[in-house]
């Protein structure tokens, strides 16, 4: 689950993409997910494709934009470790 939201005393617009994507190389290649929903309250969700071997990492970037043309992207190297 991540959340997407205006920086505090931000002038909210209504957000138009969300896009996030995994690396299994320490973000020397990305993969798009393709199946991320949007729930309630800026929530998104998305199932992930654990597919390395225990281990290794999975690196996590999300790109969002809204529709007045505001970008934000951040990138986690080794998020988390699989298992």
């Amino acid at each position: 689950m991540l959340t997407v939201a205006h920086p505090e005393g931000a002038e909210p617009s209504p957000v138009d993409e969300v896009v996030l994507e995994v690396s299994y190389d320490d973000g020397a290649s990305w993969q798009r997910v393709r199946d991320v929903r949007e729930r309630d309250g800026g929530r998104y969700a998305a199932r992930l494709d654990d597919r390395g071997a225990a281990g290794e990492f999975l690196s996590l970037r999300v790109t969002a934009s809204d529709v007045e043309g505001n970008t934000v992207e951040q990138e986690i190297i080794r998020a988390y470790a699989l298992r």
